[in-house]
C-alpha cells in the first residue's frame, strides 16, 4: 500500500473525524489494512489512497488547496524518519515515529495543518497514542 509521508502522522492521530463520511470511512479502512499483519507500506510524496477520498482531491495528483505545503510535509517526515525508498511494515513505521519524532519536528511538520490549528492534533496526543 502506498501512503504519503505526512499521512503516517495523520493515521497515528486519527480519531474518527474528517472532512466528510466518505473520507472518514476511507481513512478507517486504510488504517485497518495497514495495521493488518503482513501489509507492506511504501512511503510516497504524491496523492495516495487516503487522498482519493478527500473532497479537496481533484484528478490524479491534484489538490484544490495546492500541493506545496503537503509535499513539504511528506519530505519532512521522510527526512525525520530517515526512510529510504523501500517498503516497511506498519509496526516498523510506528516504531520509527515513536523513536525519531520530537516535538520541534512534529510542530514544524504539522503546524500549518488545519486539524492541528483546530486543536485536534498535538505532540502530546501523538505521544499518548503510543501508550
Amino acid at each position: 500500500m502506498k501512503i504519503r509521508g505526512h499521512h503516517l502522522l495523520c493515521m497515528q492521530l486519527f480519531k474518527g473525524e474528517g472532512y466528510n463520511d466518505k473520507f472518514t470511512e476511507g481513512m478507517k479502512s486504510v488504517i485497518q489494512k495497514t495495521r493488518a499483519s503482513g501489509t507492506e507500506v511504501e512511503i510516497i510524496t504524491k496523492a495516495d489512497v487516503i487522498c482519493k477520498n478527500c473532497p479537496n482531491c481533484i484528478g490524479e495528483n491534484q489538490c484544490r488547496l495546492g500541493t506545496k505545503d503537503v509535499d513539504a510535509k511528506d519530505k519532512n517526515v521522510i527526512e525525520a524518519l530517515s526512510l529510504q525508498g523501500k517498503t516497511y511494515s506498519y509496526n516498523e513505521l510506528r516504531e520509527l515515529l515513536r523513536k525519531k519524532m520530537d516535538e520541534a519536528t512534529f510542530d514544524r511538520i504539522c503546524g500549518t495543518c488545519r486539524w492541528y490549528k483546530a486543536g485536534l492534533c498535538s505532540y502530546q496526543a501523538f505521544l499518548d497514542s503510543f501508550i
